[in-house]
């Protein structure tokens, strides 16, 4: 199984054996991440209140994973369950990029561990998967990759992309982000 680790987050996809903790986070959250999620579609399961609509969950960002067309991670703080991070809609050939989507546990927010797992994530982007751009998933209002983007320093594109920064890419990190 892949784990990735940050500082202080230690990112890893998530199981069927994590449904209990994730579903409770989801649950509690619910009224904070309605601001920021898409609507959601009345007549599918709620994977947060389903452990069936969970696990298929899980199946398909497996599925993603082994076609190498999306990295779903759950994201650990102190060995608990604090949120997830994606890499979605990965696209090969020339453009080599992706859109990266994640949400946090209200209680969690402001202590900047999003901004540690995007790095975390963006590293195994580049490195790993040998991408060349990173898109942050755009909200209503932008604020929060701009907010997020100014965290990490980023000035190449935009608050809201990264790309591969210069060689040696293997040691970059951005600054003000300490890993």
């Amino acid at each position: 199984m892949i784990r990735l680790y940050g500082r202080r987050v230690m990112l890893r996809p998530l199981v069927n054996a994590d449904f209990a903790t994730w579903s409770e986070v989801r649950i509690r959250n619910g009224d904070w991440l309605l601001k920021w999620e898409p609507a959601f579609v009345g007549s599918l399961p709620d994977p947060s209140r389903d452990r069936n609509a969970f696990e298929l969950r899980i199946a398909n960002r497996e599925r993603e994973r082994q076609l190498g067309a999306g990295y779903g991670f759950g994201m650990f703080v102190d060995s608990k369950f604090a949120g997830e991070i994606n890499l979605n809609n990965v696209v090969r050939g020339a453009f080599q990029s992706t859109y990266v989507g994640y949400w946090i546990d209200e209680a969690r927010a402001g202590q900047s561990y999003m901004p540690e797992a995007v790095v975390t994530i963006a590293r195994f982007a580049f490195d790993e998967l040998k991408l060349h751009l990173g898109f942050e998933t755009q909200l209503a209002n932008g604020r929060c990759p701009q907010m997020l983007g100014a965290r990490c320093s980023w000035t190449s594109q935009s608050a809201s992309s990264i790309s591969r920064p210069p060689w040696p890419y293997s040691t970059w990190k951005p600054e003000g982000v300490s890993m």
